[in-house]
């Protein structure tokens, strides 16, 4: 009994993993603005000072915030189907994958969201869904992989 509870926990949070992948790539992918990120901190400038100094530029960053809302969209529509078709029947591939599509993909979609925002309360948001990603995995560990 003690094992389906944390099943369903770890389950829990890897749906709210989903949810905030969702989220994030939404709102990148609709506003393309550096001004919802700490893009413009990090740089230094405004928006308007980056438009009148170099218009490219802008567009550029505007351009990668949309593909990086694509990338986060696409995890999260994966973890769906990964927790919709094996995981939840405990079939050992939805463990190994979610495993993989953190550490392939959301790992270093984190990272590449430090060089579009640099450090800043984004970044820490997406550290915390990392960690809760970990801790989701790790104790659905047993249901996986225990003794049958």
């Amino acid at each position: 009994m003690e094992q389906k509870k944390l099943f369903n926990i770890g389950t829990i949070l890897l749906l709210a993993t989903v949810v905030v992948l969702l989220l994030y790539g939404i709102l990148y992918l609709a506003t393309g603005s550096p001004a919802i990120t700490g893009a413009l901190t990090y740089i230094g400038k405004t928006e308007a000072e980056i438009n009148a100094f170099d218009p490219e530029l802008m567009i550029i960053l505007s351009y990668q915030l949309r593909v990086l809302g694509i990338a986060y969209m696409n995890l999260g529509i994966a973890y769906i189907l990964i927790i919709y078709f094996g995981f939840r029947k405990k079939e050992k591939w939805a463990w190994i994958a979610t495993l993989i599509a953190f550490g392939g993909f959301g790992v270093p979609l984190t990272l590449m969201s430090i060089s579009v925002m640099g450090i800043d309360i984004d970044i820490i948001i997406l550290f915390i869904v990392l960690i809760i990603q970990i801790v989701g995995a790790i104790i659905t560990y047993k249901s996986f992989f225990g003794a049958e």
